[in-house]
């Protein structure tokens, strides 16, 4: 899938923990909305989000967009993620 750069040059999407419940648990409409935002985006930067919700973001990334991930973690919490 080749992604397309945005009307005014590629970008990408930074996503904090506050975000993250909203898209990851909300209404089918929230997450199809948010997962034709992403497939428009170069890049994709998670911080400051518990290593569960990491995973959950990996793990839509890989269902329902298709994408082929890379996970980059600071411990050990972190291993789920990346694997």
């Amino acid at each position: 899938h080749e992604r397309q750069a945005g009307r005014h040059g590629p970008f990408g999407l930074l996503l904090g923990h506050s975000e993250l419940p909203t898209i990851l648990h909300g209404s089918e409409h929230v997450r199809s909305s948010f997962a034709e935002l992403v497939r428009q985006c170069q890049g994709w930067v998670v911080s400051a989000a518990d290593p569960s919700m990491k995973l959950n973001v990996v793990r839509f990334l890989q269902n329902t967009c298709n994408f082929v991930t890379m996970a980059v973690g600071d411990g050990a919490n972190d291993i789920p993620m990346i694997q």
